[in-house]
């Protein structure tokens, strides 16, 4: 059905909010996957994200994009496989603690160039990266930053998104080019 009602709007001209979202409810399929067990890490609610726990033995640094009030998914990382969490996030006004965590808050957020806008720095996961020094590690990284997860992923090298083993992210929106991010 999703694919008839595209191919009409194809030829009808630019598909609508509606028809995007169809296509990308085809594309998104859950899959079993035999080697994973599947564990919410972080918070029960918002901050919590599912992540196969028994494959991030190899990780040996992590990044959280977006922390707001608290970052439970990034305190619960480093707790649990003892790594540093870089903790980005320009528009909280405070950093957050994990007592016996190893997390770094740095007043930045993710974006798909460098830039200041309204007297926040913004600037890339391929960057950030490399000025923490994890070029080459094996990284994990949850990403809920309200919107600019694509523009920012799409502008990451695939040397540095090859290296995270895991990515836990939010999906804000349903146009051309999320669905051109999950395919």
């Amino acid at each position: 059905v999703a694919v008839c009602a595209l191919v009409g709007a194809a030829q009808r001209g630019k598909p609508t909010a509606r028809q995007f979202r169809q296509r990308l409810l085809v594309e998104l399929r859950p899959v079993t996957l035999q080697n994973c067990t599947l564990e919410r890490i972080g918070s029960a609610n918002d901050g919590g994200y599912l992540m196969c726990a028994n494959l991030l033995g190899n990780v040996q640094s992590a990044y959280s994009y977006g922390i707001g009030p608290a970052d439970d998914w990034g305190c619960a990382i480093s707790l649990r496989y003892d790594v540093p969490v870089h903790q980005y996030d320009c528009f909280s006004r405070v950093e957050v603690s994990c007592p016996g965590g190893q997390t770094m808050f740095h007043k930045e957020c993710i974006g798909p160039r460098t830039e200041v806008i309204e007297s926040r720095v913004f600037d890339t996961l391929s960057r950030q990266v490399f000025r923490n020094g994890d070029v080459g590690k094996t990284l994990v990284a949850k990403i809920d930053v309200e919107g600019a997860e694509l523009a920012s992923l799409l502008a990451t090298s695939d040397g540095v998104l090859n290296r995270i083993d895991q990515l836990a992210r939010e999906i804000h929106g349903t146009d051309r080019h999320f669905l051109e991010l999950v395919r």
